[in-house]
């Protein structure tokens, strides 16, 4: 990895951006790998779709019992405005028509800093995060919630698990994708990325289970080849529970 680089130099790399609008790439240079059983999806039953009924469908991961995390834009329709939380719902472990839970969505915090309607950029994508309270818990062994976890050094793949563009209910899974730089709050690597994964955990395989490192944002082409954006989430999640704690909403102490 290289390092910090100026926001002048990664706006020049960005040529595309908020996955839900846009249309699908070329083909991935890394073999999305389908999950398409209850079983095969076990391991990564705390990854859901986010719907937003009538207007499509993103990612999201169980990041404490009552909340998911995924992507802000999600929460906003192509004209800027945003979604209802009636509107939303959240399908954790969605196989074909069974999910391992099901719950809907009473409230809705987006990073305080984030702005649907900015022009592309850094100043967009650093924070574009979110967290859904669910109406009720998922509280059950089979689904425990993913943890954060922050940038490091020593972290250099990732894998990344999202539905998407012709899998809307079979998730896939990406294996070591190449962590190819950490500008800032973002994080730049190969995982493919198409309409739908945005939202989807950008994942590190601790001895403890799979961590969160980052939020699948955008896509870009950086230095010629087809990448994914994410914003660290450890670093984001603050400023988004502290909407919540000032509604009384109680959130999940992030380790």
């Amino acid at each position: 990895m290289q390092g910090l680089l100026g926001q002048a130099r990664v706006m020049q790399w960005i040529f595309a951006l908020v996955l839900a609008v846009l249309p699908a790439v070329a083909a991935a240079q890394f073999q999305i790998k389908p999950l398409p059983t209850q079983r095969d999806v076990s391991p990564y039953a705390a990854v859901g779709r986010v719907n937003v009924l009538g207007a499509g469908f993103c990612t999201g991961t169980l990041v404490s019992t009552r909340h998911v995390l995924t992507a802000a834009h999600c929460l906003f329709t192509p004209d800027g405005q945003r979604v209802a939380n009636i509107q939303l719902e959240f399908y954790a472990g969605l196989t074909g028509k069974r999910a391992k839970a099901y719950r809907r969505v009473v409230q809705t915090a987006v990073h305080p800093q984030y702005t649907f309607n900015a022009a592309p950029g850094l100043d967009r994508i650093q924070y574009d995060m979110a967290l859904l309270v669910l109406a009720r818990p998922i509280d059950t062994p089979a689904i425990p919630p993913f943890p954060l976890i922050g940038p490091s050094t020593l972290i250099e793949q990732v894998d990344v698990v999202s539905y998407a563009k012709n899998r809307a209910s079979m998730a896939g899974l990406q294996r070591r994708c190449n962590i190819l730089d950490e500008p800032g709050t973002i994080m730049i690597f190969d995982c493919f990325a198409d309409f739908g994964a945005s939202g989807a955990p950008v994942i590190v395989n601790t001895t403890m289970g799979p961590a969160v490192l980052s939020v699948v944002s955008a896509k870009a082409k950086w230095r010629g080849q087809r990448v994914s954006i994410g914003t660290l989430a450890r670093d984001r999640i603050w400023a988004v529970q502290g909407l919540l704690d000032e509604q009384g909403i109680s959130v999940f102490p992030w380790q």
